[in-house]
């Protein structure tokens, strides 16, 4: 829980405190009421969770150097909390990120930290269905294809069909697959991959997608791009 003060008052905060979450939105600071998920087993969360765990087992077999050689190079990251202070990544937490962006697009994970290669980052991204059974992801990148494709993953993820009157997309997204772009623009349809998770589409709905890329060599990854479109019947 972090919570910023002013003078003798509370003017903003971040996280659970007894029954209460504080949180910010367009609006501003905001709080709202602790919900406990009423189905805390789905086949995704499992997923997660035993990436989770299997990954931490793993930290606890690395041999001490390989420790220290996560801990030293997550001082190379200065991060920046949601309240805007400036801390620096633990050894843990970055083995711990790197490794989910790989497992992200279907790569081992690191046992010792790889140094820094550059890496493309998304200019765009723009989300369409063409048709009720072809929906097509398009989009560009920013070094116009210089470290494609080697270097660079595109993880995509997705939600559920969501109404039309919902133009803000929530945090219920989904891993749906990855593709490793042969240029600096690229288009592909990921229906199939969304059918896979979600099952067949009613149609006439809204359907939020984003994306980031990843790097193939150390894990790293680029910040999130977010799009919607709406689906066909």
């Amino acid at each position: 829980m972090q919570i910023q003060f002013s003078g003798i008052g509370v003017v903003d905060g971040r996280g659970k405190l007894g029954d209460s979450v504080f949180f910010r939105n367009r609006y501003g600071a905001a709080v709202r009421e602790y919900v406990i998920p009423t189905n805390t087993i789905t086949a995704a969360r499992k997923a997660q969770r035993d990436m989770y765990s299997d990954l931490c087992a793993l930290w606890k077999s690395l041999d001490p150097w390989m420790v220290q050689e996560w801990n030293a190079f997550a001082l190379n990251f200065k991060r920046t909390t949601t309240m805007g202070h400036k801390y620096y990544s633990l050894g843990f937490l970055q083995f711990m990120r790197d490794n989910f962006n790989r497992a992200n697009i279907g790569l081992s994970p690191l046992l010792v930290p790889t140094a820094h290669v550059p890496f493309d980052k998304l200019a765009r991204i723009a989300p369409s269905a063409t048709s009720s059974t072809s929906w097509t992801l398009a989009g560009s990148l920013v070094n116009g294809g210089s470290f494609v494709p080697i270097d660079t993953s595109i993880a995509i993820f997705a939600t559920s069909e969501r109404p039309l009157s919902n133009f803000a997309a929530s945090n219920r997204f989904r891993n749906i697959g990855y593709i490793a772009p042969l240029s600096d623009c690229f288009s592909f349809d990921f229906y199939s991959q969304w059918v896979a998770i979600y099952g067949a589409p009613a149609g006439n709905a809204r359907v939020f997608i984003r994306a980031k890329t990843i790097s193939n060599v150390t894990g790293e990854a680029s910040s999130w791009l977010t799009g919607h479109f709406v689906t066909l019947t």
